[in-house]
């Protein structure tokens, strides 16, 4: 996990339970939020996809060597022409 999305989850955390809101105008309170809000959610959004697209291209890395894999066991099943 990034620094980022550390800070974004540790800010996420803050705005549960409110705890960075020492503004005593209520509206001002929300506009705080929504700025913390709107910023972690981008950034989990953004470290989300890089983890799809790492796991996209580690599964596509492997999917040569799983593919021989199953080729050489089902040749193994295969005897004289029969499968075993």
């Amino acid at each position: 996990m990034n620094e980022n999305t550390l800070v974004a989850l540790m800010r996420l955390r803050q705005l549960m339970d409110m705890e960075f809101l020492d503004e005593q105008d209520h509206q001002k309170k929300i506009d705080i939020a929504k700025v913390v809000l709107q910023s972690s959610k981008a950034q989990l959004e953004t470290h989300t996809k890089v983890d799809e697209n790492y796991l996209r291209a580690k599964e596509l890395d492997i999917m040569p060597q799983l593919m021989k894999e199953i080729d050489e066991y089902e040749k193994s099943k295969i005897i004289d022409g029969e499968v075993v």
